[in-house]
């Protein structure tokens, strides 16, 4: 990451959670947010720091890993909640570009579901 980049995560986290009342939360919120629009390549031998975070955000739901297909469905849902069913036929686009991406990491290493699965949270 560029020392800006992470700067810019660093104070708007700080600003939410310090001061959820500040008119700045939106803007702010929406600089987190940007990974769920993020283009990150198809092929895992490029993968970059920022391709892995918005891909480990794409799988996660709240502090546990979901998968794919629980964590879109849930992002659909919530964005439907919000009043934004726009949002829909992109959210399942970039579902299907992960898909594409984690395809090739999984013929890798093998199912990251699987993977997973074992996984002990404290």
């Amino acid at each position: 990451f560029k020392e800006e980049d992470v700067k810019l995560v660093t104070d708007a986290i700080a600003l939410v959670v310090d001061n959820p009342q500040s008119p700045d939360k939106m803007e702010e919120a929406k600089a987190i947010r940007v990974h769920m629009m993020y283009e990150f390549t198809n092929d895992a031998d490029h993968l970059t720091e920022i391709d892995l975070i918005c891909l480990g955000d794409r799988l996660t739901l709240e502090d546990r890993y979901a998968g794919i297909d629980i964590r879109m469905d849930y992002i659909v849902k919530k964005a439907e909640r919000n009043g934004h069913p726009e949002a829909k036929p992109r959210i399942l686009a970039k579902k299907e570009q992960t898909k594409v991406l984690l395809k090739d990491i999984e013929r890798r290493i093998g199912s990251i579901d699987t993977l997973m699965e074992n996984l002990i949270y404290d």
